[in-house]
């Protein structure tokens, strides 16, 4: 690995001597935001003669500053076409016991009509989606920092939520009951109608957008921390309730706090690494048992009778306390599991195939409920085995199906390619 770091370095530092195009700067700037690779930048930069090089593919302005060097362009080679040696497993691990907490949480919401009264559901539903926001902050610092990603985002997001609302409408005969225009209409409204989780991290993706006007440098790093927290008080207090707002208000901290969190680079300060995990770990089994999805919490009446104009806030900052307490107790667990290999692997792969599971799992969770297997209850056999299956009917479906036809695969998977063992 080390050896890598090494080669892919000294091309950066090559990139980075280079003048000229602002758009060529951002896109090195983001590929080599690693520290450890800034390092190597530093200890090999050296110059090279500037000629035309023959490489597909090429970033913006990429072809007036590279080298006909066989070495320096085999190395761009290795790094666009292979760029997941560079991957992290545990982002992989973290999302793949997210996406297994997502279908548990809906499994057990189809088997009880009093689900709410279950702490474990609880429990999943006080952080399960802010965690996916956290980890899409916190991956997507590098697309936020250089630019030009929001038609992307749009292709991988929009039109998968777009797709799979109408298709199913179709299907299921709800447009031909309410009609086209309000059946756009309800959506447009109420996005939690369709798949509200792409809709929301694109609107994240798009009223953060100013920060990449900032760029990466350190000394601008103040001024992209101040426009994001304006960015997040200007959402919190915007006077409307349409468009998703009530969902974007709820999640896009955790959004921003990942992507500060690369910003920062928090996980190489040592006093976090050793004191956070174990308070998110203490602090969420201390609090979840008092979080609430509906209906009032238990200490909502002491609030209201001593702090009758704040309990609303002080509530609110009683569920991201409770968030970020269970994402930092998952990440602890996913950071054990990673050390092994099989569990470590599975997870991996799940992670890497959530979205696909995200998408698929919906419809059918709803078949596998309706099986004879399953008698109604939350048996611990029938949970797991309910699951399993979930997950894996949805990756079938996704992979035999909807990944070998390029519509299909554009319009309901976002063209996203079969995921790739890091």
């Amino acid at each position: 690995m080390s050896l890598v770091l090494r080669e892919l370095a000294l091309l950066g530092s090559f990139f980075v001597k280079c003048p000229g195009d602002l758009r060529l700067k951002r896109w090195v700037g983001g590929l080599f935001s690693c520290p450890e690779i800034e390092h190597h930048i530093l200890v090999f930069s050296s110059s090279c003669p500037v000629h035309r090089p023959f490489v597909e593919d090429e970033p913006p302005g990429f072809g007036k500053y590279f080298t006909r060097d066989a070495r320096i362009t085999q190395l761009f080679i290795i790094m666009t076409q292979n760029l997941k040696i560079l991957r992290d497993p545990f982002w992989d691990i973290i999302k793949g016991l997210g996406i297994i907490l997502v279908v548990l949480g809906h499994f057990l919401q189809s088997r009880q009509s009093n689900v709410d009264d279950n702490l474990c559901y609880r429990a999943i539903y006080s952080f399960h989606m802010p965690l996916f926001f956290f980890v899409s902050g916190y991956l997507s610092f590098r697309s936020l920092i250089s630019g030009g990603f929001l038609a992307k985002r749009f292709m991988g997001l929009v039109i998968p939520f777009l797709a799979w609302y109408f298709v199913l409408g179709w299907a299921e005969g709800t447009i031909h009951e309410l009609g086209i225009a309000a059946f756009a209409l309800r959506l447009v409204l109420h996005p939690d109608w369709g798949l509200w989780f792409l809709w929301i991290l694109f609107s994240c993706y798009l009223v953060l957008y100013p920060v990449s006007w900032i760029g990466n440098s350190p000394s601008s790093r103040w001024l992209v921390t101040g426009t994001g927290i304006l960015v997040f008080f200007g959402v919190r207090f915007f006077p409307s309730d349409n468009f998703g707002l009530p969902l974007l208000r709820l999640n896009l901290l955790f959004f921003l706090a990942g992507f500060l969190g690369h910003l920062w680079n928090l996980g190489s300060y040592g006093a976090l690494k050793r004191f956070v995990p174990d308070i998110c770990i203490i602090g969420f089994f201390l609090l979840v048992p008092f979080w609430r999805r509906v209906g009032p919490y238990p200490f909502e009446p002491y609030l209201r009778l001593y702090f009758p104009g704040g309990a609303g806030l002080m509530i609110e900052i009683f569920n991201y306390i409770v968030a970020f307490c269970g994402i930092g107790a998952l990440s602890e667990f996913a950071a054990a599991v990673s050390a092994k290999a099989y569990s470590g692997a599975l997870l991996g792969f799940l992670g890497r195939s959530s979205f696909e599971i995200y998408a698929v799992h919906f419809k059918v969770l709803a078949l596998v409920s309706a099986t004879r297997f399953f008698s109604g209850g939350v048996e611990l056999i029938e949970v797991i085995i309910g699951v399993a299956a979930v997950i894996a009917i949805s990756l079938l479906i996704s992979h035999v199906l909807l990944r070998r036809a390029r519509l299909l695969n554009l319009l309901f998977l976002g063209s996203r390619q079969i995921p790739a063992r890091s």
